[in-house]
């Protein structure tokens, strides 16, 4: 029998604070690892459990993979406490995730908007949740008519919202919105304790004056040591230092809450004029149509909507707000929107066609 030798041996030494890898969630761009320390890990452990008051009383279920780091962070918190928690596979849309969540008194548990957008279907007055304390928003922003319909819900059941924003990159969660300031349903809230935002401008300059655009920074010590694209990166110490880029585009009110208003890489250009791809999809958004806005080829952007709607009226809408000429969108009718592993919306365009 022959056997394969290995005829050379490579050693390498991991570097000693290096305590998880974790790939990023985007749905595009080359793959690759986050670098996390023990460190990370237990000071956004720490800081979740202050601020969201977890106890060993509470019980959550599982309603994303582990392999995302929101779902870990969830998993993390409760342990951390000797809190329970539910192990399931079944969506919110299945009648066996309301059983086992009643069966077990769960108290909480998480969502990305994608979870939030079939919460809003379901009647949730139907199921006994008076065990549910409340549930956890994060993976990107939540349609603001649809929030509106889950508050109204929760509200009559005495459940809570949280919405926060997160990142691979910051361990999971750098913001939340504090409970009594739900109203600012569309922002991402105020940094989470140990943690701080600023924004910069184009030359990195840091922005002061409120309802001003740049991008949003992050301070804190659940920052990544970095990232991994081999093996070799794996002896590398830290490279951020506690400061994360996000990449996101931000601007801050009077009352020093951050609001999301795109990313750096979601601005194009047409005709001359800089568009930015996640305002124009807000904008259909609260028009009441669900939508995902790419360009594939100069001077054009297309929609891709899922629901029948009505094209002249959106025309005219989008013209209206926009000031671009109607000629330049196309429209393009889908099944569904494609999701990656963490049921976030992906922009892969291969899923698109």
């Amino acid at each position: 029998m022959n056997y394969w030798k290995q005829k050379k041996r490579l050693k390498k030494k991991l570097n000693d604070d290096l305590a998880l890898l974790i790939s990023t969630s985007g749905s595009t761009g080359t793959s690759k690892l986050v670098r996390l320390s023990a460190d990370n890990l237990n000071e956004n452990i720490n800081s979740i459990i202050q601020y969201l008051d977890i106890s060993q009383n509470d019980i959550s279920i599982t309603t994303l993979p582990m392999s995302y780091v929101y779902g870990l962070s969830i998993i993390n918190t409760h342990l951390n406490q000797g809190a329970s928690i539910v192990l399931n596979n079944k969506s919110v849309i299945e009648k066996e995730f309301w059983n086992k969540l009643q069966k077990n008194k769960v108290t909480n548990f998480g969502g990305v908007p994608y979870t939030y957008s079939i919460l809003e279907k379901i009647k949730l007055k139907n199921f006994d949740l008076s065990s549910l304390k409340y549930t956890t928003q994060a993976g990107g922003k939540i349609n603001k008519q649809t929030a509106k319909n889950i508050l109204k819900e929760y509200n009559a059941l005495g459940i809570k919202l949280y919405i926060m924003y997160g990142a691979a990159e910051a361990t999971a969660r750098m913001s939340y919105l504090p409970w009594e300031n739900i109203e600012k349903t569309q922002s991402i809230g105020k940094a989470i304790p140990g943690g701080e935002f600023y924004l910069e401008d184009s030359n990195k300059k840091v922005i002061k004056e409120i309802n001003t655009n740049g991008e949003l920074i992050y301070k804190g010590k659940n920052v990544c040591m970095g990232y991994a694209e081999n093996f070799q990166d794996l002896t590398k110490g830290d490279k951020n230092k506690g400061t994360l880029k996000t990449g996101d585009i931000a601007y801050k009110d009077k009352d020093n809450f951050y609001y999301l208003v795109g990313r750096k890489d979601r601005y194009i250009k047409i005709y001359g004029m800089r568009i930015n791809l996640q305002e124009l999809e807000d904008i259909i958004s609260n028009f009441g149509i669900e939508n995902i806005c790419m360009q594939e080829k100069e001077n054009m952007i297309n929609v891709f909507v899922k629901d029948d709607f009505e094209l002249e009226k959106l025309k005219k809408h989008l013209t209206s707000v926009t000031k671009i000429h109607p000629s330049v969108f196309i429209f393009k009718t889908i099944k569904d929107f494609p999701l990656n592993k963490n049921y976030k919306i992906s922009y892969n365009k291969e899923l698109l066609k």
